[in-house]
């Protein structure tokens, strides 16, 4: 299954596992919201029970045990999601049964006038610690980059930081949206991630900073980068005098 499908199209996603013992599959829509919800069920060799809310827009079959799928009829911009199926037994004694579920499918349904658009270098924006920033909540003195990438569609992307070329420093934390959006009515997606590190990090010239942004446009990822220098600077009260300089 491809991640981005055109709309009106009829999506198959199928659901595996490996024991006899496991004759009821349940299947699950996710969507951007995060809020999960049980789409319907069914035992094998009987009729699938739906949820009321999916019955005109899915289907429940099932091969044998074994193997199961959920159909979508004709897809809208609405069942962009993620779906997740999960088995349990069928006998009675199943309350305290654990459910397992797997790496689930996600696909998005392109809206119409929209094709995959890659993020650019021109729409990534890397932003210098603020001047009036010298500790965090806890004393400790600290200054926080901005990563800002906008104008891409759709929302399949991953943000990374490198110091120096490395990932994953000591002492150096990333916080990053939870999923891209759309804001201000604007039809394309943008994401925001942030990069907080020691003072004395940040204020050392010799000392380079990436922002990583990761694009799968269906077949391949695509990788953007913008990097930034420290600059040379000193704490005083709560001011940090510095020059940022970008590199492209």
């Amino acid at each position: 299954l491809s991640p981005e499908v055109n709309a009106t199209a009829r999506v198959n996603i199928k659901c595996t596992h490996n024991d006899n013992g496991l004759d009821i599959m349940l299947w699950y829509k996710q969507p951007e919201s995060g809020m999960m919800k049980l789409i319907g069920y069914d035992y094998f060799g009987s009729d699938p029970i739906m949820e009321k809310e999916f019955k005109d827009d899915f289907e429940i079959r099932r091969e044998n045990t074994l193997t199961g799928a959920l159909i979508i009829r004709s897809v809208t911009p609405s069942h962009s999601a993620v779906y997740f199926c999960s088995t349990k037994p069928g006998h009675c004694d199943t309350d305290g049964y654990k459910a397992y579920l797997g790496e689930g499918t996600r696909f998005t349904v392109l809206e119409d006038g929209l094709d995959v658009t890659p993020v650019d270098e021109e729409n990534i924006k890397l932003f210098a610690p603020s001047s009036k920033q010298c500790k965090n909540r806890v004393g400790q003195k600290t200054k926080t980059l901005v990563c800002l990438a906008t104008h891409f569609y759709p929302d399949h992307v991953n943000v990374t930081w490198e110091v120096n070329g490395e990932q994953n420093k000591p002492n150096i934390i990333e916080s990053t949206d939870a999923a891209a959006a759309k804001r201000n009515g604007d039809r394309y997606y943008s994401i925001t991630s942030r990069l907080t590190v020691p003072s004395e990090v940040w204020t050392n010239p010799e000392n380079n900073f990436t922002c990583i942004v990761d694009f799968f446009d269906g077949t391949k990822n695509i990788q953007t980068r913008k990097s930034i220098s420290g600059v040379k600077g000193i704490c005083s009260g709560f001011f940090l005098s510095f020059q940022g300089k970008q590199n492209d």
